[in-house]
């Protein structure tokens, strides 16, 4: 009997297919098999499976909760073995050493690693869910810190593009008597306050440079390390929510 199609086998795409992978993906089977474009007798039909998989795949808490049903089984043990029975967990993943007790999500399935930070048992699925292997409830911790540090960047850049601007509007125009028009105030504001973002830019490209250095290369690189950085750490806190998904689909 023909094995079922995985619903990333259907799209013909890989397990850790990014969102945007999935887009492109869906839209290029879309255009080959929709029923009015193609000749084949079964595009009906292959629409349709595409469309059902596309749907779950395209959506971050069910694609969670499908790849967490697939890899029970994926991992389930064969026919007529008892689940406290590690010698499948033995043969199939030979680098897991077998752990007593049941998994602490799912009490149901024999545990196969602990969490990194505190301990707990894990099975199969969810010691391959995240690496190296994390309970949830610890990977919703670290994912709140991280998105803290992650977001702060892209907060406190108004904050310090208001004081360069009152900053240079005071020193123009109370100290040194001159009106500049808006543009150059906008302009010296975003300047000053993207200096602390090009120190971290001059940082990565070159460590190993004296302060005044780094300081001069900041100077000058801050204007387009800004977006840049800024940019990064937005792509970087979402992944951080799609693992978060992950983490509470369970």
């Amino acid at each position: 009997m023909r094995a079922t199609k995985t619903l990333y086998q259907v799209l013909q795409i890989d397990p850790e297919a990014e969102p945007d992978v999935i887009e492109v993906v869906y839209r290029k089977l879309a255009r080959k098999y929709h029923p009015d474009v193609s000749p084949m007798p079964d595009a009906a039909e292959r629409m349709k499976e595409i469309n059902s998989a596309y749907e779950i795949l395209h959506d971050p808490r069910r694609r969670a909760t499908y790849d967490r049903e697939l890899a029970f089984q994926q991992a389930s043990p064969r026919e007529n073995t008892p689940v406290t029975d590690f010698r499948w967990v033995e043969e199939t993943e030979p680098w897991a050493p077998p752990q007593v007790g049941g998994c602490v999500r799912h009490p149901g399935f024999g545990a196969v690693a602990n969490c990194t930070d505190c301990g707990a048992s894990l099975c199969a699925y969810c010691a391959r869910l995240f690496q190296p292997p994390t309970c949830s409830t610890c990977l919703l911790r670290w994912a709140r810190r991280k998105r803290f540090r992650l977001g702060l960047p892209a907060l406190a850049l108004p904050g310090l593009f208001a004081v360069g601007y009152l900053g240079w509007a005071g020193l123009l125009q109370a100290v040194l008597g001159l009106q500049p028009p808006l543009w150059l105030l906008l302009l010296l504001a975003y300047w000053t306050g993207s200096i602390a973002f090009g120190v971290r830019g001059a940082r990565e490209m070159a460590p190993q440079s004296d302060a005044i250095v780094s300081g001069f290369i900041a100077c000058l690189v801050a204007p387009v390390a800004t977006p840049v950085l800024i940019g990064k750490s937005l792509w970087e806190y979402r992944k951080i929510q799609v693992l978060e998904a992950m983490a509470r689909s369970e």
